[in-house]
């Protein structure tokens, strides 16, 4: 990409976590706090470390965590992280924690992290047993990460236009999603009026009115 460096040409862009040294308290993310494919913490448990069991991976603000077993990782189990009620936190040691430097903006590695094939080199190069295989380490730190080069306005400006492209696709989403709900609810109606029972007394069938008061209370917000 003409224009771009690689991550190895940056050696001190990249920081990969490590093992925590000290446990105190802060929040802790286990596998099952990210979610799937919506990249995001479901919820953070706030911990006292010297009442569990130590080696997990300490993490700080806007650090990048990236699932590296299967499927986990497959399931697109990555987050960027935000809010902390401590300086520090930890979450389990089948995340990769990826911290960025100052000369290179942490959202636009985060995004580049999500892509299909990011993900589809990192399955490729996994190792270890079937049901257990993880993305190793060493793949991670030599990956050809394309990065712009300084100034940050640039990386910022890529950002911005990425955000707003994938706001624009969640509404789309949600727009087809909806969609698939009204047409549901139509089948619906229409079912029960060619039986006949579109305002019948029969307590066991629903009628038009209350399946249109479901549909209006739809949790979407468009």
């Amino acid at each position: 990409m003409k224009g771009y460096g690689k991550a190895r040409e940056y050696s001190n862009c990249i920081i990969y976590g490590r093992a925590a040294k000290e446990f105190t308290k802060g929040d802790f993310i286990s596998m099952k706090n990210v979610s799937e494919n919506s990249f995001e913490i479901i919820e953070k448990n706030f911990e006292k470390f010297k009442d569990l069991q130590k080696g997990y991976t300490q993490f700080i603000e806007n650090d990048i965590l990236f699932a590296k077993i299967i499927p986990c990782m497959k399931n697109r189990k990555t987050t960027i992280i935000t809010n902390l009620k401590e300086k520090i936190g930890y979450s389990s040691t089948e995340f990769h924690i990826l911290r960025s430097t100052k000369i290179i903006n942490n959202k636009l590695l985060y995004n580049f992290l999500k892509q299909k094939r990011f993900r589809e080199d990192a399955r490729c190069n996994m190792t270890g047993s079937v049901g257990f295989r993880r993305v190793p380490t060493e793949f991670m730190k030599n990956y050809p990460f394309p990065l712009p080069p300084p100034p940050l306005e640039e990386q910022q400006e890529i950002v911005r236009i990425l955000d707003e492209v994938l706001e624009n696709e969640n509404k789309v989403k949600k727009l087809l999603e909806l969609e698939e709900k009204m047409d549901i609810l139509e089948k619906s109606i229409l079912h029960k009026a060619f039986k006949g029972e579109l305002g019948t007394q029969n307590i066991n069938n629903e009628p038009a009115m209350g399946l249109l008061k479901f549909y209006k209370n739809l949790p979407f917000s468009l």
